[in-house]
């Protein structure tokens, strides 16, 4: 399972998700998305959640990639206004309730994940 991670967190926390299941793969995103970010939300909110981290930048055709290949995305806030359309393989329904069961674990480190009800 692909599990694209959008939010910054510690090398430690990432190693923590790794070691839930063997069978998880990590796309590790951190900082990707900070352009898009930036270009979405206001101002006010980039200062407050993005700050002026300098991160590198993968080109638009390497995160649409990412997305793609994701079946489940952990992401932060503020979160990609257009997340759903650019992931076609994030599970729906029935699957996508066993998959927030298997990754209620991730709450415990304080994220949300694409199809959290706190996420959208």
């Amino acid at each position: 399972m692909e599990v694209l991670l959008l939010p910054q967190l510690a090398d430690e926390a990432l190693q923590r998700i790794q070691s839930i299941d063997r069978r998880i793969k990590i796309i590790d995103a951190r900082g990707w998305f900070d352009v898009e970010l930036r270009a979405t939300w206001p101002q006010w909110t980039v200062e407050r959640y993005i700050g002026a981290r300098n991160l590198p930048r993968q080109s638009v055709e390497e995160r649409n990639q990412a997305l793609a290949s994701a079946e489940v995305v952990l992401t932060g806030w503020p979160p990609l206004k257009d997340l759903r359309a650019r992931a076609p393989r994030f599970a729906m329904g029935a699957r996508a309730s066993r998959r927030r069961q298997q990754f209620s674990r991730y709450r415990s480190l304080g994220l949300g994940y694409f199809g959290d009800p706190r996420v959208g």
